[in-house]
């Protein structure tokens, strides 16, 4: 092969890629044949010489001109190209990098003489090892595909580096930026699609363990822009809003799991549970009704299902009612609003000798106050004659107040005499802890956390309690 092949079909004499003998004139081939045996060359047609480039790597090294979305002058394209023949041809490989090396520093900025070197480096990777030749294909590369991030030869380069030393994302960004333009680019980003989303999805998840939210935020986003939709990639989502706190968004991706993996229980039970804490209480009783009829026996979905009947009802009360349950800190005045609009006994009791606390008079709650300090459910200051309404409720003091609605709704309640309740008020807090444990208010003495500020969401679960006993 003693002629160049350009992209137009036509072809040229030219030498200083391979040496050897003079080449054929193209117009009169036999002269020059005759020539060639007077100067001493072989007297046979020489074997047309092997490609440097294997088969099955030819579809990603290109001509370096293939794609350039920019211009360069017509004998640089030309040398680029030739040099590109070479290489494919098994002409010189030394000559073209020499040739290449010399167009580079004439010429720095020539994007298609660096992927022409970097494909020669590649080349010889084959024959020295990948990676001794991969870090300087990497180096004339890397400048080139960032500034030019559609240039199909770079970029198909780029990908195969990367594939071939397992680097399967980059692998797959490469592809996937040139799929429209290459047909095996295409082929090759949806092959290697599933295992690089994958692999990103789990460097998002261990961002999020380790507590760099904003950069597992930022890969996330690239991610969702190329697979907003997968199972993996809207799991990492779901961990990272976890772990930003953010319910509603959980609850969003809870929704789009749930609906392309309808069988997972376990993302049905979390959305359910999330819908009756934040959202539609009555969809999230639908969704845990309907697990519990696929797992009778089990009693902790039982009581989940039976705190969203409990919290359905809650709907019905006023809106400031519903308000003070979503508070994260209860005070005694808003503890004896929900003890007048949950426990019916206490709403319609009449108020016959209540206590005197002067710090009421003119308190907005002072109706639903006074119910609770006529039944003693709440006690109050006798000395100073105070309810303290603003002061932040306790966990002990609502189960305390508990105890005793209990004891009075019942006087055969087997778990507290009629005399402790008298004294619960005295009483040690650890002993109302242990009661509230016996009477079952609370699992078992350890949850009872007495000092703690009681919230509107425990408080509700207490009072389901209470009145689950109640109603047994």
């Amino acid at each position: 092969m003693s002629a160049s092949r350009h992209r137009n079909g036509t072809t040229r004499g030219w030498t200083g890629w391979r040496g050897g003998c003079a080449p054929a004139s193209p117009a009169r081939p036999l002269v020059a044949l005759a020539a060639a045996l007077l100067a001493g060359c072989a007297t046979s047609v020489p074997p047309v010489p092997r490609s440097h480039i294997p088969e099955r790597e030819a579809a990603y090294l290109l001509d370096p001109l293939t794609g350039y979305p920019l211009s360069a002058a017509p004998e640089l394209e030309r040398q680029v190209h030739e040099g590109y023949e070479t290489l494919w041809s098994g002409g010189d490989l030394a000559a073209v990098a020499a040739a290449t090396r010399a167009l580079l520093e004439a010429h720095p900025g020539l994007h298609p003489a660096a992927v022409l070197m970097a494909e020669v480096a590649y080349v010889r990777g084959h024959a020295v090892g990948l990676p001794a030749a991969a870090a300087e294909a990497r180096e004339l590369l890397s400048p080139v595909v960032e500034e030019l991030p559609d240039y199909l030869a770079a970029q198909m380069l780029w990908g195969r580096l990367a594939e071939r030393l397992d680097e399967l994302v980059q692998a797959w960004r490469a592809y996937d930026r040139v799929a429209g333009a290459s047909t095996v680019a295409r082929r090759r980003a949806a092959e290697l699609a599933p295992r690089a989303i994958e692999i990103l999805a789990l460097r998002v998840g261990d961002l999020v363990g380790r507590g760099h939210l904003d950069e597992a935020e930022r890969q996330l986003a690239e991610l969702e822009s190329w697979a907003a939709d997968e199972s993996v990639v809207l799991e990492a989502r779901r961990s990272l809003a976890v772990a930003q706190g953010d319910v509603e968004t959980e609850r969003e991706v809870l929704g789009r799991l749930v609906a392309a993996r309808p069988d997972d229980e376990e993302i049905a039970e979390r959305l359910a549970d999330l819908d009756v804490i934040g959202g539609d209480v009555r969809l999230g009783l639908r969704r845990l009704e309907d697990l519990a009829a696929r797992r009778p026996d089990d009693e902790e979905l039982a009581d989940k299902v039976a705190r969203a009947k409990f919290l359905r009802r809650l709907e019905l009360l006023p809106s400031f009612v519903k308000e003070m349950a979503a508070e994260a800190v209860l005070t005694r005045a808003e503890l004896a609003t929900l003890f007048y609009w949950l426990v019916p006994s206490v709403r319609y009791a009449d108020v016959t000798d209540p206590p005197i606390a002067t710090d009421i008079l003119e308190h907005p709650r002072r109706e639903e106050i006074l119910r609770v300090m006529n039944l003693g459910l709440i006690p109050v200051d006798e000395t100073l004659h105070l309810y303290s309404p603003e002061d932040a409720a306790t966990r002990v003091a609502a189960l305390g107040a508990l105890l005793r609605l209990l004891r009075i709704s019942h006087a055969d309640f087997a778990c507290l005499s009629e005399a402790e309740a008298r004294t619960l008020a005295a009483a040690p807090m650890r002993w109302t802890c242990r009661k509230a444990a016996d009477c079952r208010l609370i699992p078992e003495e350890a949850d009872c956390l007495p000092l703690a500020s009681l919230s509107g969401p425990d408080a509700l679960d207490l009072f389901r309690r209470a009145l689950d006993l109640l109603g047994s």
